[in-house]
């Protein structure tokens, strides 16, 4: 009798999240859905779609020139230029993904536009065991590609699990229209009750990569140690977990980025240990644990909100080409 029996999900410390299963609007809490998934008005119980829709414009497709897409990114700083040597931008991903690949190209999605393709699937996650419904967006069109040029900045995926990318797109007025669009993320401190991850999962049968995707969860553990720690990466508690998806989250999904409520960006996509439990690499922390490190300067900036390291790798780079010409 009467409506559908919520499920009881455990959610952050201290509290627990109640779920509508047979909510046909939500992508519940610990479920990977397109971030233009037909019909989705929410993530989990704290994400409008439209938030989540406005995020996922700064997130960016790592392509291997000859595996094909394989990981994902975050779009963090971008410098429009009026010369001819391009408009070049800055993109955040993971470490342990130049163990995966060489990426080469980085391909940012329009990912309004991307609209739906018919029909759909549905997925599962034991771990929380329900299912709800996502759609794959088209993903031919409505890219701008840009070339991975150098790394600014890396950690190791057993320390820090980050890298900073310089990224060249072409200076015409397609590219540069769709790049001032994004709304590029500051950094955040404050990791909240709920966190969503954006990026791209691959190898799903049909496609060589997916538009944006989204999942949101409850934080779960706000310090912890790296499960892939060498002895350097060791009691650095610079990460956090959260109730997301383990067994059905594909490896395209590494290095995307992880927000808080507020849209700001706290984290990068690490993975799922062996007891199931699933990692990002925490932002505030692992800039805090890093200290004085002079090999993190972009990190450091980033997370702090001083950018002048940015704009100086930005006239640097400017200034070699200008002499190469």
């Amino acid at each position: 009798m009467g409506g559908p029996k919520a499920r009881t999900l455990p959610g952050a410390p201290g509290g627990r999240q109640n779920v509508q299963t047979q909510d046909a609007s939500v992508c519940h809490c610990a479920q990977r859905c397109h971030v233009n998934g037909s019909g989705i008005t929410k993530f989990c119980s704290a994400f409008p779609q439209p938030l989540v829709k406005k995020l996922a414009k700064a997130s960016a497709l790592i392509v291997d020139a000859s595996a094909g897409p394989y990981a994902s990114g975050t779009l963090i700083r971008f410098f429009d230029s009026t010369d001819t040597l391009g408009q070049y931008g800055v993109v955040l991903m993971a470490a342990h993904s130049f163990g995966m690949g060489s990426p080469s190209t980085v391909k940012m999605f329009d990912v309004i536009k991307a609209g739906d393709a018919s029909g759909g699937s549905w997925e599962s996650d034991d771990s929380v065991g329900h299912t709800a419904k996502w759609t794959a967006g088209q993903v031919e069109g409505g890219t701008v590609d840009g070339v991975v040029e150098r790394v600014l900045e890396i950690g190791d995926a057993g320390e820090l699990d980050y890298a900073m990318v310089l990224v060249r797109w072409p200076n015409d007025k397609e590219s540069l229209t769709r790049l001032l669009d994004v709304d590029l993320p500051s950094a955040g401190n404050y990791l909240g009750n709920e966190v969503v991850v954006i990026g791209h999962p691959g190898y799903v049968k049909g496609y060589s990569a997916q538009s944006a995707q989204a999942a949101a969860g409850g934080v779960r553990d706000w310090g912890g140690e790296n499960f892939e720690s060498n002895e350097k990466g060791k009691k650095n508690k610079a990460y956090s977990s959260a109730y997301l998806p383990t067994s059905a989250f594909t490896t395209g999904m590494s290095g995307g980025g992880v927000f808080n409520t507020s849209g700001e960006l706290v984290g990068v996509e690490k993975g799922v240990d062996a007891d199931r439990k699933h990692w990002f690499l925490n932002l505030a922390a692992a800039a805090e644990w890093a200290g004085g490190d002079s090999r993190r300067l972009l990190l450091r900036s980033y997370a702090a909100g001083d950018f002048m390291a940015f704009q100086d790798v930005a006239a640097k780079r400017r200034e070699e080409l200008m002499k190469n010409q």
